[in-house]
């Protein structure tokens, strides 16, 4: 799980206010971080890295 993700990628119903995640992936991970913090470089930035699987049940419940 080491790959760095470099794909990010922002929700088309996000505003430009900055109040969303973005979400990358690789072949073996997929990741979340917040919009917000883009003022940051990208190695500062915090991010949540999980399996693909991990990452969409996460996605699942939130829309519960």
């Amino acid at each position: 799980m080491s790959q760095d993700i470099t794909n990010w990628r922002k929700s088309g119903r996000s505003t430009n206010a900055n109040q969303c995640v973005e979400l990358g992936w690789t072949d073996e991970i997929a990741g979340v971080r917040d919009t917000a913090e883009d003022q940051l470089a990208t190695e500062a930035r915090p991010v949540i890295k999980a399996s693909h699987q991990a990452i969409a049940a996460f996605a699942d419940a939130l829309r519960r």
